[in-house]
């Protein structure tokens, strides 16, 4: 009888034991961060540093804004971008950015999030 018990408790503790570690995971999944968005561009003039520069700031401003524009708090921690150069002879010709969000967050208002930002780079490129 008393052996019945204990594996009883050990189950039950078990259990719990277990589906506390699956809940770390999912905080650890839904905090990490995943591509919402990207888009390809291509520079006009890849060999001039001046230029590559330039495109990086202007990158940099459109993510500035769009974080002072954002809504909640939470958004603006998790929203990152990236760039990748992709070009084949130069790797800068073409460069492709990517809108990055937590997990958490890469439903609707991630896409919205990252939207905003790609319109951001169009403004900061008129």
């Amino acid at each position: 009888m008393r052996s019945v018990i204990f594996l009883v408790m050990v189950f039950i503790f078990g259990g719990c034991a277990f589906n506390k570690s699956n809940l770390k995971n999912a905080a650890i999944k839904g905090n990490e961060a995943v591509v919402a968005k990207s888009e390809n561009y291509i520079l006009s003039d890849p060999t001039d540093y001046n230029k590559i520069a330039d495109f990086n700031e202007k990158i940099l401003e459109a993510y500035k804004r769009t974080i002072s524009n954002a809504n909640s708090a939470d958004v603006k921690t998790g929203f990152v971008y990236k760039i990748i150069p992709k070009g084949i002879v130069n790797p800068f010709s073409e460069v492709r950015v990517e809108c990055m969000v937590q997990n958490k967050y890469s439903g609707k208002y991630g896409v919205k999030l990252c939207n905003k930002f790609f319109k951001n780079i169009e403004e900061e490129f008129k």
